[in-house]
């Protein structure tokens, strides 16, 4: 992916809160295209030299804001972080790998992402209310 970098300025926090608002978000491809991401097929957040990457089950784009301003804009959608580095919707993992300290989700099961410490339990105990709720169902 190419290595693209924004400037933090008012323009592109008003941006996310008004794509937000309408339920997508402008993202750019990795081409450097415009695209409208809906907000339903978002999975995860990760920051990495300062360059937001927006994941899908199969793709990413990049997105001019940062991790800690996505996070709380997609707060609704059940995104948090769990990692300094990843930010997550909590309602597409699908488990939680004990030995790497590490989650999964629905359609990828091949694809691990870190959760911290201090996080851990947030996680777990999501996980438990999850399968508790499912066995209710």
């Amino acid at each position: 992916m190419k290595s693209l970098k924004f400037s933090l300025d008012g323009v592109s926090r008003l941006a996310i809160d008004q794509e937000r608002r309408e339920g997508c978000m402008r993202v750019l491809r990795e081409d450097s295209s415009a695209y409208e991401l809906r907000d339903d097929d978002i999975i995860y957040f990760t920051t990495h030299n300062n360059v937001i990457t927006v994941h899908t089950l199969s793709e990413r784009f990049i997105v001019p804001t940062s991790l800690d301003q996505l996070t709380k804009a997609y707060q609704s959608l059940s995104f948090t972080k769990v990692d300094r580095s990843y930010s997550v919707r909590l309602d597409r993992i699908a488990g939680y790998h004990r030995e790497r300290r590490s989650i999964y989700f629905e359609g990828d099961s091949n694809k691990l992402l870190p959760v911290s410490e201090p996080n851990v339990r947030k996680v777990t105990d999501f996980l438990h209310h999850k399968r508790m709720k499912q066995a209710k169902d």
